[in-house]
């Protein structure tokens, strides 16, 4: 909250509601209720409920329709898109500040080349008034996030691809310094090399996203 640049901080993914309220209580300026799983009344029901907790305290509430993989990049992929009926309800009913949609994202490392359903993001950002969310971007080619920009998207999801990063960073310090060369290796010193590598990572696709 004593933070003087335009940042959140945002709890991803929350499926509990509870879980939701403790964030907000503890400072976090966004949150996000997933309620991908339930049918489309019960997750409007309960986005409602978030977002008259939230926004009594100028909290922005992120929804989302349509069924992505597990956030770690665990379970099957199925390509099932957000359907621009049901989300011009559930965006209409709720009032959420922003809407993640499934149009062939997914979360994790893709085992295949990625193919998005433009044609689907146009017609959504056409009829949805709010802000589009693409979860699962790392592995996406820039060429296709810059094009999603254009169509609609305002926030992308990036964590796989930064945390790879940091953990690729770490598997290579540790076979440069084993621990015969190293003894007292730090893992704060581990972690600062990774943090770097990470920052690097974020820097890149800040120029993606900031396209002119």
């Amino acid at each position: 909250n004593n933070i003087d640049i335009p940042i959140v901080l945002h709890l991803d993914h929350a499926k509990n509601i509870e879980t939701i309220k403790k964030a907000i209580d503890y400072g976090f300026t966004s949150v996000m209720y997933d309620g991908s799983k339930l049918s489309l009344k019960e997750n409007i029901i309960n986005t409602k409920k978030v977002i008259e907790i939230a926004h009594k305290k100028n909290i922005s509430v992120e929804g989302e329709l349509g069924y992505l993989n597990n956030e770690d990049g665990t379970g099957k992929i199925i390509l099932k898109y957000t359907n621009e009926i049901e989300a011009k309800k559930y965006v209409e009913d709720t009032k959420v500040d922003a809407l993640a949609i499934a149009i062939g994202n997914a979360h994790g490392i893709y085992m295949t080349k990625p193919s998005l359903n433009f044609k689907q993001l146009e017609i959504l950002n056409k009829i949805v008034t709010c802000p589009l969310v693409l979860h699962g971007s790392s592995g996406i080619q820039k060429n296709d996030l810059q094009k999603a920009i254009d169509l609609g998207i305002r926030k992308f999801n990036i964590n796989t691809e930064v945390s790879n990063t940091g953990v690729k960073t770490i598997r290579e310090y540790l076979l440069k310094y084993p621990e015969n060369k190293k003894l007292n290796l730090r893992l704060e010193t581990v972690l600062e090399e990774a943090r770097k590598q990470m920052t690097e990572k974020i820097i890149n696709y800040i120029n993606i996203f900031n396209k002119k």
